[in-house]
């Protein structure tokens, strides 16, 4: 085996699309996509509770 092996193994996986991959882009298609909010710049860490650290919080 080898590099070329691997490569070629590789390759073959980026152009292979699956039936369900294909359905799921059709029944997708005619949506348009999703608009991302408006929020405003924060550092927000979530772990057992949510904390936002703003400009002018500490």
């Amino acid at each position: 085996m080898g590099a070329k092996w691997f490569f070629e193994y590789y390759r073959g996986m980026l152009w292979h699309e699956p039936d369900y991959i294909r359905a799921i882009k059709a029944a997708v298609e005619k949506y348009p996509p999703r608009k991302l909010p408006d929020i405003p710049i924060a550092c927000r860490i979530s772990g057992l509770e949510l904390c936002t650290i703003e400009e002018g919080s500490c």
